[in-house]
């Protein structure tokens, strides 16, 4: 919860879903086995999601196990784009 805490979107936006959820997302979007592409695409390119984030790396500075979530939201941010632009979402 580090990295939820020390996330300046959170804070004004309480419909954010936060780093840790959507590094889990991205983690998710790479996994071959799973098959909830197109809804987890569209969840995460909601008004609370990836495209929320501003990309201030608060959340990777203080994550105690060096997880980079802003990498992961960058990497959705770009799939969702793929996504939309393919109309998949």
């Amino acid at each position: 919860g580090v990295c939820y805490s020390a996330c300046d979107t959170v804070r004004w936006n309480e419909d954010y879903l936060g780093p840790a959820a959507l590094n889990r997302a991205w983690t998710l979007v790479n996994d071959v086995r799973d098959r909830g592409q197109a809804e987890r695409f569209f969840a995460v390119s909601q008004g609370g999601g990836c495209h929320a984030c501003h990309s201030h790396q608060s959340c990777q500075e203080h994550c105690p196990n060096k997880l980079n979530p802003t990498a992961s939201i960058a990497g959705l941010k770009r799939a969702t784009l793929v996504a939309a632009l393919k109309g998949d979402i």
